[in-house]
């Protein structure tokens, strides 16, 4: 059997202007039986289109905050840098793979981009917009090293993420400041954290593998056993598309 290809988004470097990539993100795909492939930020809607005609699976990494007036608001203080550009690429991307049922699987910055292509809004900043009953830290930075958890999820029953871990409750890093707000129409909320922050959504219909979560498995792939199922997940639906 052929291994599925999977398109990744492009990190981009605003300081050297260059696209590049962490090489974890390739590393978990590969040794989850798939092939990566980094996809540039140039691309338009008829380039994404040829290129949605050959992958199997799309990833959307880490990132950049998502630019605000994509979703209809102005940009505050809180906001940090974004670049319009590649909010703009993956957006296409996202969407293409919506419409033909491609799995897609974004991390961090690429759940929050989905949520936001799909017509969804997010806050610009937790700490800032969200009244929480619990002040969770969702940005570990060296208090706990980045490939360990930091704070527990607790996953919706209906959702593939559950078929993915079968339980309920799951051990996440954590390297984010903004999160979902108002959730797409086509998503629903998969995952939230103790303090009611959205920590995944994915498609409504159970028969399409388009996900989004706020944590890192790429970077905990090394060491725990739940990043590597959810990489195996995504490239066992990849494989089924095929």
């Amino acid at each position: 059997m052929k291994k599925p290809i999977i398109g990744v988004a492009s990190l981009f470097d605003i300081e050297l202007q260059s696209m590049w990539m962490f090489s974890g993100y390739f590393e978990a795909i590969e040794e989850s039986g798939g092939i990566p492939v980094m996809l540039s930020i140039q691309n338009r809607q008829h380039e994404t289109d040829q290129l949605l005609d050959v992958l199997d699976g799309v990833l959307l990494p880490g990132g950049h905050d998502v630019c605000p007036l994509s979703y209809g608001e102005n940009i505050t203080a809180f906001c940090g840098p974004t670049v319009p550009k590649m909010d703009e690429a993956e957006m296409i991307l996202a969407k293409g793979a919506f419409e033909r049922k491609i799995p897609l699987l974004g991390l961090c910055k690429g759940s929050q981009l989905i949520n936001v292509a799909m017509g969804g809004t997010l806050y610009q900043d937790i700490q800032e917009y969200v009244e929480r009953s619990v002040p969770l830290l969702h940005i570990q930075k060296d208090i706990v090293p980045k490939a360990y958890p930091s704070h527990s999820v607790r996953i919706s029953k209906d959702s593939c993420l559950y078929d993915c871990y079968r339980c309920e409750t799951i051990n996440v890093n954590s390297f984010h400041h903004q999160a979902s707000k108002a959730i797409a129409p086509t998503l629903f909320a998969a995952a939230h954290a103790e303090d009611g922050v959205v920590e995944a959504v994915e498609c409504i219909s159970r028969d399409q593998f388009f996900l989004g979560v706020q944590w890192h498995p790429e970077l905990m792939f090394r060491y725990h056993e739940d990043a590597r199922k959810l990489f195996r997940y995504f490239i066992h639906c990849a494989t089924s598309k095929k």
